[in-house]
């Protein structure tokens, strides 16, 4: 239940799914992400786009590795496995090669790449299966991770929060809830998302209540 600014004394009350047990109460913080603008253009040497491209997948495996070991040494191994699956799209044969064909057909490594991320994403979010259609939530988290390290913008992996507050998102991808502290997030609640999401999954293994499907008026 959450009150809209306007009016303190009317209560709002919104439906979710509930994603990870407990109860919460306190202070909201919302997270907006940055839009980024993916460039599109013609270049002439192919193969130094994808030498750019196999550095930026590189240095993402790092962060990856890194993310699956903090997660392994706080929350446990099973729910590391997240993060070996996040490794396998960032090295899955299709989408490199998807990647590969369109660069050597002069478009750039960035556009390149997430073209063919939105078409994997895509396929995978119309699967009946809500288990497996979730697994796009996951490739797009690994495509935003190689993009930034082709554009060079290297932020925040998930937001800073200073004190305890529940969190507030459009969406939070597997990578942005695994870096958070969790001493400083009582709960999160999402506008998108679904209850078979990674997501949800290391919410409920790092203790943190959650509620998905909110709908955009919870932003």
């Amino acid at each position: 239940m959450m009150r809209e600014a306007n009016q303190p004394n009317q209560p709002v009350r919104l439906q979710g799914i509930a994603a990870a047990p407990g109860l919460a109460s306190g202070e909201t913080f919302t997270w907006r992400k940055l839009a980024v603008d993916i460039p599109s253009y013609t270049i002439q040497d192919p193969e130094a786009e994808i030498e750019r491209l196999a550095a930026a997948r590189a240095a993402a495996g790092v962060e990856i590795d890194a993310l699956r070991l903090k997660v392994e040494r706080e929350v446990g191994s099973e729910e590391a496995a997240v993060f070996e699956a996040h490794s396998m799209f960032l090295d899955d044969s299709s989408l490199l090669e998807a990647t590969e064909s369109r660069i050597r057909n002069h478009l750039n490594a960035e556009a390149a790449w997430m073209q063919a991320i939105e078409k994997a994403a895509g396929e995978l979010a119309q699967i009946p299966d809500p288990t497996l259609s979730a697994r796009a939530v996951d490739v797009r988290d690994v495509g935003r991770r190689v993009l930034n390290h082709l554009l060079g913008h290297i932020g925040p992996a998930a937001p800073v929060l200073t004190r305890p507050m529940v969190l507030i998102a459009a969406d939070l991808e597997p990578s942005e809830t695994a870096a958070m502290d969790k001493s400083k997030v009582l709960a999160f609640c999402t506008a998108g998302g679904g209850p078979t999401s990674h997501t949800a999954i290391l919410a409920k293994a790092m203790g943190l209540p959650a509620v998905v499907g909110l709908g955009e008026r919870l932003l």
